[in-house]
C-alpha cells in the first residue's frame, strides 16, 4: 500500500467518526441562554419569565385617585416602615404611633398604623382609616364614614371605619360634627356627611341630599324634606304636604307634592 493511500483512509475513518458522534450540545436543556454571533439571546420562554417577574416587582398599588399619596393609609404598608396618616396626604414612616383603635389622641402621630386621630366631639379618638371609594377598607357590617378630619383640623381625603349609628332624627347628638341623621328607604336612620343636593335635585341615596333630606321615589329619585307630622309648618307650601310612608319612623314624613 503506498503512503498516499494510507492518508486516504485515515481521513476517511475521521470524516465517519464525525457524523456518527452525539451533537456537543445534545444534552443541554433547551430552555437555557445560547450564544449566537458572539452575543447572548435568551430563549423566549426565559425571556417571557423575566419579563413576568419584573413586571410584579414593580407594581404598586396606587389605589383610587379619590385616596391619594405615596402610600394606602388604610393598608398601612410601606416597601421601608409603615404608612401613617398624620397630615392631608399618608406619608411612610420608620413607625407609627401607640395608641390602638378607640383610644383618645391629642396629636396625629400617637395611633397605630392604619389608624388615625380624627376628630371627634370630645376631642381626638384613634379610628380605622378606609378609602371611602373602597368597600374592602372596612370589615363586616362596618361602612367608611366620618368627616376625614384630623384632631388638628387637617382636612383629609380618607374616612374612619364605624359600624351603623341609628339616630334620631332632626337631632345630630350622636352623629359626628359634618354629619347629619339620614333616613334611609328602609326606615332605618344612620349618622352620614351631609351632602349638597337640595329639594328637588337629582340624588342616589340619602346622603346625597342636604341635612334634613332624604332621597325619595321609585323612579327618577329626588331630595325631599323630612318632616314632623304633627307641625302645622311641616312642610313650605311650595313642598306640598308631610306625609307618612310605610318606611316614616313613628311621628315623621316625607314633604310630598299636593
Amino acid at each position: 500500500m503506498t503512503r498516499s493511500t494510507v492518508w486516504l483512509a485515515a481521513l476517511v475513518l475521521v470524516a465517519c467518526g464525525d457524523d456518527d458522534a452525539a451533537p456537543a450540545d445534545s444534552g443541554r436543556d433547551q430552555d437555557t441562554t445560547v450564544i449566537v454571533q458572539d452575543a447572548f439571546m435568551p430563549d423566549a420562554s426565559a425571556s417571557d419569565s423575566a419579563s413576568d417577574s419584573g413586571t410584579q416587582d414593580s407594581a404598586t398599588d396606587a389605589g383610587p385617585a379619590a385616596c391619594p399619596g405615596v402610600c394606602r393609609a388604610d393598608q398601612g404598608r410601606c416597601a421601608v416602615g409603615v404608612c401613617v396618616l398624620t397630615a392631608a396626604e399618608p406619608m411612610c414612616a420608620t413607625v407609627g404611633g401607640m395608641m390602638p383603635a378607640d383610644s383618645p389622641c391629642e396629636t396625629t402621630d400617637q395611633c397605630l398604623s392604619g389608624f388615625a386621630c380624627f376628630r371627634d366631639r370630645e376631642g381626638g379618638v384613634c379610628r380605622r382609616i378606609c378609602c371611602p371609594e373602597d368597600p374592602s377598607s372596612c370589615m363586616g357590617e362596618e361602612r367608611c364614614g366620618g368627616t376625614g378630619v384630623l384632631v388638628d383640623g387637617t382636612a383629609t381625603s380618607y374616612g374612619e371605619c364605624w359600624p351603623p349609628r341609628p339616630c334620631a332624627l332632626f337631632s345630630s347628638d350622636i352623629c359626628q360634627v359634618g354629619e347629619s341623621c339620614y333616613l334611609s328607604d328602609s326606615g332605618e336612620t344612620d349618622c352620614r356627611v351631609a351632602g349638597t343636593a337640595m329639594v328637588g335635585d337629582a340624588c342616589t341615596e340619602a346622603s346625597d341630599c342636604e341635612a334634613g333630606l332624604s332621597c325619595v321615589g321609585a323612579f327618577g329619585r329626588t331630595c325631599a324634606r323630612v318632616c314632623r307630622l304633627a307641625a302645622s309648618d311641616g312642610c313650605p307650601a311650595e313642598e306640598g304636604l308631610c306625609r307618612a310612608y310605610d318606611y316614616s319612623p313613628e311621628g315623621t314624613g316625607i314633604c310630598t307634592p299636593r
